[in-house]
């Protein structure tokens, strides 16, 4: 089989060609990263994109034609365009070619516009494919084309924000109509792990619990909140943060129950007593520091007008 040998002028060209190309790449990221300068405006998609960026952009300076092995065919790298006063963003993803000048892709990252709905994330993509920049340099062009792509998407952020604060005055509306306020006593035969006691603490607010743990041998609490959320609370307590317990030793006795009709989330905050969920001792005594002061826990309960609970909770009067 006859070898064919590329003659010198052919394989100058194609040295040219490629020098082009390192020069354009260099271009077009130093042109984006001077326009869009802001904190995560501008980043590679990959460490092993900026690497090569690194090594491109050396090859350039020096003058050097010698590409190394781990150059691929593009680099590629994210832009994240600000909306609506930056209170939205489109994240779109850039891809441009090392060995071909003129070659480059956009594309909106809707892993990271999560605001985006499908419908949206189609018709932009089409109006990105249909287009052209007038530019002669391909740095211009992506620039022309990303400014295109941001006027575009504003109208379209505009609606979402718009559709996110409907769906926001809904929820709240939802939320807002009638309930049933809770306010259930308590009653533990022993309580005292720190990490048991830190997660009922902790764990509180997020169900939108208020009220009081006080830890020992015997302990109480109070939870005060909507009927369903008082509910899952304590179902979480038992199943989850209790999970290590054996299912013989997870002992808590609900002594009591308050319930009022609520016909608003406002009327239910009225009828808290506490504003907080506390974890409160009084006067920690006994071989295992593990006893409270009952006569000092019943004195506070009535100054939080809950005296008559105490009552329920432990079954006689101190």
């Amino acid at each position: 089989m006859r070898t064919v040998t590329p003659n010198r002028s052919a394989i100058l060209c194609q040295i040219h060609i490629a020098m082009d190309s390192l020069a354009d790449v260099v271009n077009v990221v130093e042109l984006l990263q001077s326009m869009y300068y802001g904190e995560d405006e501008f980043s590679f998609k990959s460490d092993h994109d900026e690497a090569i960026y690194r090594e491109l952009q050396q090859l350039y300076e020096q003058g050097s034609e010698k590409i190394g092995k781990n150059v691929g065919d593009s680099i590629s790298f994210e832009i994240k365009l600000f909306l609506n006063d930056q209170q939205l963003f489109l994240s779109l993803l850039c891809q441009v070619s090392i060995r071909q000048p003129e070659e480059f892709d956009i594309a909106i990252a809707s892993a990271n516009t999560p605001w985006l709905s499908r419908q949206a994330h189609s018709s932009l993509t089409e109006l990105i494919q249909a287009y052209e920049p007038d530019a002669d340099d391909r740095a211009s062009r992506i620039l022309e084309k990303i400014q295109y792509i941001q006027g575009e998407a504003e109208p379209v952020a505009v609606q979402a924000l718009e559709e996110q604060e409907a769906n926001a005055r809904k929820a709240n509306a939802k939320n807002d109509g009638p309930c049933t306020f809770v306010r259930e006593w308590i009653w533990f035969p022993m309580i005292y792990t720190r990490e048991k006691r830190g997660h009922i603490i902790d764990w509180a607010p997020k169900y939108g619990i208020t009220g009081f743990l006080c830890p020992g041998k015997p302990g109480c609490m109070c939870l005060e909140g909507t009927a369903k959320d008082v509910s899952r609370f304590i179902n979480d307590i038992k199943t989850v943060s209790w999970s290590d317990i054996p299912a013989s030793h997870r002992k808590m006795s609900s002594k009591w129950q308050e319930k009022s009709d609520c016909d608003s989330k406002a009327a239910l905050q009225a009828l808290r007593r506490f504003p907080d969920m506390t974890e409160r001792t009084f006067d920690i005594h006994g071989a295992f520091a593990n006893h409270n002061d009952l006569n000092k826990l019943q004195e506070w309960m009535k100054e939080n007008g809950c005296g008559e609970a105490f009552d329920h909770l432990f079954d006689y009067d101190v």
